[in-house]
C-alpha cells in the first residue's frame, strides 16, 4: 500500500478549502417556498410566506415572507402583472431588507424579462423601519428575471434573477448601489 506524501495531502486539502471558499457567495439551492439571493456578496434567504402581518411600510400588500402575487391589469399582456416579494422579518417592525420585482405581464415558462426593455422593474429596501433606504433599477442599473416554471392551476412560480439597484435621483445613500446576484425563488405561492 502506498502512502500519500504529507505535502500532497496539504496541497489537496488547501485546494478543497479554496474551492469551498469560492462557492461561499453562491446561495445553495433555495428551498421550496423561499426566495434567496446574494446581496453585495452576502447570502440572504427570505422568510417563509406569512399572511398574518401587514405590508412593508404599507406598500401594495398585506403579506410578509417570500411570495408572488398576480395583479389584474387589463392593459398588460395576459391580463396580469406578477409581483414577487421577499423579506427577512415582519415588514413593519423587524425586516432589514426586502427584494421586490414586478413583471409587467403574465409571465411564460422559460421566458426572460429585462428591466432595460421595460418588461420588469426591481426594488431593494435596506435598513431598519426607522431608517429605510429604497433602491431601484434605472437606465444605467438593470436586471433580468427568468421564469423557470409558472403553474397558475396550483398557484406556484419558480425562477432566477439578478439586478443592480441604485439610489433614486436626488438621494445620497451610502452605498449608492447594491448588487443582487444569484437570485432564485422556488415554488413561491402565488397570491391572487
Amino acid at each position: 500500500m502506498k502512502r500519500i506524501p504529507f505535502l500532497t495531502t496539504v496541497i489537496i486539502s488547501t485546494l478543497m478549502l479554496t474551492v469551498s471558499a469560492c462557492k461561499k457567495n453562491t446561495p445553495a439551492a433555495c428551498g421550496s417556498g423561499l426566495l434567496c439571493a446574494t446581496v453585495d456578496g452576502t447570502n440572504y434567504t427570505g422568510d417563509p410566506y406569512s399572511s398574518t402581518s401587514s405590508g412593508f411600510l404599507g406598500l401594495n400588500t398585506n403579506y410578509n415572507g417570500s411570495y408572488a402575487q398576480l395583479i389584474i391589469n387589463s392593459g398588460a399582456p395576459g391580463g396580469y402583472n406578477l409581483n414577487v416579494s421577499s423579506n427577512n422579518g415582519n415588514a413593519n417592525t423587524s425586516a432589514t431588507w426586502q427584494i421586490d420585482f414586478e413583471i409587467k405581464q403574465l409571465p411564460s415558462n422559460g421566458a426572460t424579462y429585462t428591466s432595460a426593455s421595460g418588461a420588469v422593474s426591481f426594488d431593494y429596501y435596506d435598513g431598519s423601519i426607522s431608517t429605510q433606504f429604497h433602491y431601484i433599477t434605472d437606465s444605467a442599473h438593470t436586471g433580468t428575471v427568468t421564469i423557470n416554471n409558472i403553474d397558475t392551476i396550483n398557484n406556484l412560480v419558480s425562477g432566477t434573477f439578478s439586478y443592480t439597484a441604485n439610489e433614486p435621483t436626488g438621494q445620497n445613500y451610502t452605498p449608492a448601489t447594491h448588487q443582487i446576484s444569484a437570485g432564485s425563488f422556488t415554488n413561491l405561492l402565488i397570491r391572487r
